[in-house]
């Protein structure tokens, strides 16, 4: 439709159509599946390792807890 006038068209569905939309959404569907699948596989990874000498002073920190022994500031 143009300025009220309807006219037929013989090259595809004009932009600023209703149906417009939906068909741009079909047309990106694989590029919106290929993204997420990137994504995906970018975000997968790894936990980091804790450090063993901090696991070592944890565990001595609730040993004493344990005891009763631990005192804030205590070193």
């Amino acid at each position: 439709m143009e300025s009220h006038v309807v006219q037929n068209s013989l090259i595809g569905t004009p932009q600023g159509s209703i149906i417009s939309p939906i068909l741009a959404n079909i047309y990106l569907h694989p590029l919106d599946l290929f993204v997420d699948k990137l994504k995906r596989d970018y975000d997968k990874g790894t936990v980091a390792r804790r450090n063993p000498e901090y696991r070592k002073l944890e565990s001595q920190r609730i040993k004493a807890n344990r005891n009763g022994s631990f005192k804030l500031g205590a070193y």
